[in-house]
């Protein structure tokens, strides 16, 4: 009789147990949903140049109806251009910018950086579903940081905020960019014909004749400032650029920086001088829509925040606007 209790005590402590591990492996299963397997960010870049930061994840469990929550800890300052991600390497997808959800756990060994958040759209995530994220950032200060990245998800139907991967970290060396002054032909003209004063008043003081030398001199100063005037010229053509996502946002960023304003009354010439177009997209180009190319890259420019900004292409259109929940899939483009 004694044993039978005590088997029956034993069974019992047994399923309890099992109850807990099983409760704990669910538990444990859902805290992170995507695991973090690669980051991909450069060693170094500079102020106000455009780098591109790539992480990659794995889900690790299921779930009918979770939206994928990213984040990205960066200095307070910069900005965050844009960011993409795709779901087992699909279509891009816009991710929307978060401040109402609970922030992610902060950061208490770096608290000179904080954390950008993004949200993507509802999705059935299986496991082993991979997910790429890319987020494009404009630092705009100088000096060594420690950037952070984690993904997550938020299980729609019973939790009630996101669970979170491991937190991963990079470090990133940003230097300045000297400035450069630019002399443009006015410039070099304006210095020539202040050295030939100089030197007329110079001569007219001394009752110096000028002479044979004087043609020889003048002939020489044209020769001179003409041609600084051309190499300066040529120093300030455009040079374009190959047609990337990247240079995209960087022509934005250098525009939007600089106090000279940008002509847009031929869009298509603005774009085919500044970047270098194959054959299918110069035949593309040609037959775009015009107004709304002047108007998607007049938004670019005069946006508050360029993570507010979504652009896609639709048949003859490059479409610019506001930040859309769901743009459309299939004409999606750069």
């Amino acid at each position: 009789m004694a044993t039978s209790v005590t088997g029956s005590v034993l069974q019992a402590k047994f399923n309890s147990l099992k109850k807990y591990l099983t409760v704990l492996v669910a538990v444990t299963s859902l805290s992170g949903c995507y695991d973090i397997v690669s980051v991909d960010q450069p060693p170094s870049t500079q102020i106000e140049q455009v780098f591109t930061a790539t992480v990659t994840g794995g889900a690790s469990s299921t779930c009918t109806n979770c939206k994928p929550s990213l984040g990205i800890a960066v200095p307070a300052s910069w900005t965050i251009a844009d960011c993409q991600y795709r779901i087992n390497l699909g279509a891009p997808l816009s991710c929307t910018a978060d401040t109402d959800d609970p922030p992610i756990p902060d950061l208490e060994e770096t608290p000179d950086i904080e954390w950008r958040k993004f949200l993507g759209s509802p999705v059935e995530i299986a496991q082993q579903d991979s997910i790429v994220v890319e987020w494009q950032v404009v630092p705009n200060t100088a000096g060594t940081y420690s950037l952070a990245y984690i993904l997550g998800a938020q299980d729609l139907a019973s939790a009630p905020q996101a669970q979170y991967s491991d937190i991963a970290r990079r470090e990133l060396i940003v230097g300045e960019i000297p400035p450069v002054p630019a002399m443009g032909a006015i410039h070099w003209t304006l210095l020539a014909l202040g050295l030939m004063a100089i030197v007329f008043v110079y001569m007219a003081k001394t009752h110096r004749r000028f002479g044979p030398i004087k043609g020889v001199f003048i002939a020489l100063l044209f020769v001179w400032v003409t041609g600084n005037g051309e190499e300066s010229a040529a120093d300030s053509e455009i040079k374009p650029m190959a047609l990337s996502h990247e240079n995209i946002l960087s022509l934005i960023m250098a525009l939007r920086s600089s106090e000279t304003q940008v002509i847009l009354e031929d869009p298509k010439t603005f774009a085919a001088e500044r970047f270098l177009l194959s054959e299918p997209q110069k035949l593309w180009l040609s037959s775009a829509d015009e107004d709304v190319l002047r108007q998607s890259i007049e938004l670019m420019l005069s946006t508050e925040s360029l993570s507010t900004v979504s652009c896609y292409v639709i048949a003859d259109k490059f479409k610019c606007s506001e930040k859309l929940d769901n743009p459309p899939e299939n004409n999606r483009g750069d």
